[in-house]
């Protein structure tokens, strides 16, 4: 993903992958430079949005945006280098495991089940110990030897994950194929939600998504994430100056291409 969008400038060269134990630790090496972007599960199909993902967007790396976002299918499979008979338990990172329920129940009822920070922690935990069953994607067992024991074990077979390319500079991408996002809060007021929606009809602009999360520390209260489509500059800096104002507080996230 990082090599697609760094492939779109001629004659750059081709960018250094690094892997990283979590998506927390990903975002925190982006946040601090160490890295010049990462790319992070947003939300699936099947299971919806990646909290830790969200959360630590909106709430712990205000520093970071939206440069990108994708839609990938997904096949999960199980993988690992022993057998049936060996098995002790079946790690993945909690979506994962959640998108694969119905099959976990049916052919591994007893066995344990323990969420990990990542697919690919998983596939490295089951690559020194043959008592583990790691669920992730074909790359993640090739990359750490593993034998493919089944594929496509996920319960919905139509299984997407949209993924974001988040860093420290903002894109800046409008117009057709493009996407804006923003988070705000709103005063605990009657008709204090409607009124900042309101915005986006009064200025013709699409709203495709709108998330609800619970303000850290503040029982009761919510910020919004809301994703915008197909905006002009002109048109959208006026909507953002106008729901600023309407808003207990107010970030831009960004306005990037997306497909």
């Amino acid at each position: 993903m990082i090599a697609e969008l760094e492939s779109d400038k001629p004659g750059s060269a081709k960018p250094e992958i690094t892997e990283f134990l979590s998506i927390q630790d990903a975002m925190d090496a982006t946040a601090v430079g160490e890295i010049d972007a990462c790319v992070v599960p947003f939300e699936n199909s099947t299971e919806g949005i990646v909290n830790v993902t969200m959360d630590s967007l909106l709430f712990d790396h205000v520093d970071l945006y939206i440069q990108r976002l994708t839609t990938l299918k997904v096949s999960q499979c199980l993988m690992g280098l022993g057998t049936d008979r060996e098995i002790k338990k079946i790690v993945s990172h909690q979506q994962s495991l959640a998108q694969c329920r119905k099959f976990l129940r049916e052919r591994y009822p007893d066995i344990l089940q323990e969420a990990v920070p990542s697919n690919g922690e998983a596939a490295r935990l089951a690559s020194v110990d043959s008592g583990i069953l790691a669920i992730g994607p074909v790359i993640a067992a090739q990359m750490h030897g593993l034998k493919l024991i089944q594929e496509g074990i996920q319960d919905e077979k139509v299984n997407e994950t949209t993924f974001v390319v988040l860093g420290l500079k903002e894109t800046g991408v409008y117009g057709e194929r493009s996407k804006t996002a923003i988070t705000y809060g709103v005063p605990n007021k009657p008709g204090a939600l409607v009124r900042a929606i309101s915005v986006f009809d009064k200025h013709s602009i699409n709203m495709t998504k709108i998330i609800s999360r619970p303000m850290k520390g503040k029982p009761g209260e919510y910020v919004f994430y809301v994703e915008l489509e197909d905006c002009d500059s002109i048109n959208l800096e006026e909507a953002l100056r106008e729901i600023e104002s309407k808003t207990s507080f107010f970030r831009h996230l960004g306005s990037f291409p997306y497909n």
